[in-house]
């Protein structure tokens, strides 16, 4: 059994709807895509085979029950950024049967999708309504920016031209070794980091050798989370993240 807490948030939509986001939600999609509740399995059904159950405890508290334990939950369920993890709002599916319309998105997310044009460019205003705060500032709300216009560029070297002649702002998904390199070309481009939501870990069997002497595992936890590693690898400052090894 897994209990997760949902933030109580009202979600945001084009049209100016504002639908309570609460467990019930939570419960619905996943027995959409786990084929429960009445629901037909589907491709993600397979990833979910041990789930028995998803239930609304409470308003802002889901249940999951598990015929076994399932350690990757958090990522499975949480972290990657797939179908699984984003949540529709039952009522628009239910008035839809799908969400491929972009006009029917509804999140609870800082932004709204205000206009999106295939291949070219996707349009997002700020979220009125939205539940997050500054940490650093708790009174103020988020976002701070009103508008965002997310410009598609296919070709990489069209992409880095545009940054370089200040036609966009921000530019991502290019190598470490491009990134020095604007910055050498063009001083008043910087680079930005922020914390990554992938999740990786090495699981071995903990009830044979070597793996059932802890002194190993822990060995195994320090060479991952050594600082030589990441760095080595990807030839930027990196923090390593925490070892699930134990």
């Amino acid at each position: 059994m897994l209990p997760i807490c949902v933030k109580a948030s009202l979600a945001g939509h084009s049209t100016g709807q504002r639908p309570e986001f609460t467990a019930d939600d939570v419960v619905f999609h996943f027995n959409r895509i786990c084929g429960l509740g009445g629901f037909a399995k589907s491709s993600f059904s397979a990833t979910f085979q041990a789930l028995i159950s998803i239930i609304a405890a409470d308003k802002y508290t889901v249940v999951f029950n598990w015929k076994t334990a399932n350690p990757m939950i958090i990522t499975e369920a949480l972290h990657q950024v797939t179908p699984t993890q984003c949540l529709e709002n039952p009522e628009a599916v239910k008035q839809w049967g799908n969400l491929n319309d972009w006009h029917h998105a509804i999140g609870t997310g800082p932004f709204i999708l205000k206009d999106f044009s295939d291949g070219k460019s996707a349009i997002l205003v700020k979220n009125p309504h939205y539940w997050g705060h500054d940490e650093r500032y708790p009174k103020n709300n988020l976002p701070y920016l009103d508008r965002v216009k997310f410009v598609i560029i296919p070709d990489e070297t069209e992409a880095i031209a545009a940054m370089r002649a200040g036609k966009i702002d921000i530019i991502d998904h290019i190598s470490p070794v491009q990134a020095y390199a604007l910055t050498k070309t063009n001083p008043e481009i910087s680079i930005m980091t922020h914390p990554d939501s992938k999740c990786f870990s090495i699981e071995p069997r903990n009830d044979t050798t070597p793996f059932n002497d802890i002194r190993v595992r822990k060995q195994c936890r320090w060479q991952s989370t050594c600082r030589r590693s990441p760095d080595h690898i990807t030839m930027v400052s990196s923090t390593p993240p925490p070892a699930l090894l134990l």
